[in-house]
């Protein structure tokens, strides 16, 4: 499976869907817990720089400044440049999302429970990231075009990617689809205008709204146990 992705200011790159965040790279968080090689440190460092000056101004030079290591080093470990730079910091991203929300998925014993982790997980994690709320102030015009409805196909694949497989517990592959794409509307919906009143970050909060207005429209597909 490969989707067109947004890689920066505007490229697009062809990927298969385990890398499916590499056009995600430059809306990703600066959480620098994950550093220990000297290319984690450059991922690091240019969420952190996109964060501080947006995608336009980001640099080779100003990556590896941030990341104290030489320009030469930078591209040694990414031959590719600045492109190359941003995809890495989108995977590392996504990796993290990853192991964040798949022990939660995991562990969820209904579907209320797969979609409600799903959904309160993902609005957590978007909202939280610096580079993305900074680019959706100084530089919305390269991000929002990828987040119109018509246009969410990579938001679509990414959820897919992550909740599938659990879905199948209970849901035919049809109906998995579906809810995998309600979750991700929401998510992205309540990221980008959040509500005053209702807060789908808050687990209790996000099972709520699940279980009134998602999966009503899934339960009469749905058996009374997992799917075996």
């Amino acid at each position: 499976m490969t989707v067109t992705l947004v890689t920066g200011a505007g490229a697009f790159a062809e990927t298969n869907v385990r890398v499916l965040s590499q056009g995600m790279g430059a809306i990703a968080a600066n959480d620098r817990t994950y550093v220990s090689t000297g290319p984690d440190r450059v991922a690091a460092a240019t969420l952190a720089c996109i964060a501080e000056h947006g995608v336009r101004a980001v640099t080779v030079e100003h990556i590896a400044d941030e990341a104290g290591v030489s320009r030469a080093s930078v591209y040694r470990w990414f031959p590719g440049g600045r492109s190359d730079v941003l995809l890495a910091a989108g995977g590392r991203e996504m990796d993290r999302f990853f192991a964040e929300i798949e022990p939660r998925l995991a562990a969820a014993d209904t579907l209320d429970d797969v979609l409600a982790e799903g959904l309160s997980g993902a609005v957590r994690f978007l909202r939280d990231n610096k580079p993305l709320h900074a680019l959706l102030e100084h530089e919305p015009e390269l991000v929002l075009p990828h987040l119109a409805f018509h246009r969410m196909g990579t938001a679509f694949a990414v959820a897919a990617a992550v909740a599938l497989r659990h879905l199948h517990r209970f849901l035919t592959e049809d109906d998995a689809r579906r809810a995998t794409e309600l979750v991700a509307r929401l998510a992205l919906s309540h990221t980008l205008s959040p509500s005053a009143d209702l807060d789908m970050g808050d687990l209790d909060a996000a099972r709520r709204h699940v279980h009134r207005f998602v999966t009503p429209g899934l339960v009469p597909l749905v058996p009374a146990t997992p799917r075996s």
